[in-house]
């Protein structure tokens, strides 16, 4: 939101009966910092971005 900076990490879409997830970043320690790398709901963000992604969900 522009409220908020404008500047979004993950983004989604849809094309029809496909779904896009945009992370407008590297997903390893370049250019995150190391805390949200270790963050306990890391691995768990992913999981849950593949499963919309593939619609497992």
């Amino acid at each position: 939101p522009q409220d908020q900076g404008g500047h979004p990490l993950l983004v989604t879409g849809r094309h029809g009966e496909g779904r896009t997830p945009v992370w407008t970043s590297d997903i390893g320690p370049h250019w995150l910092p190391n805390s949200f790398v270790e963050w306990p709901g890391y691995a768990r963000l992913w999981t849950n971005v593949l499963r919309w992604v593939s619609n497992t969900v």
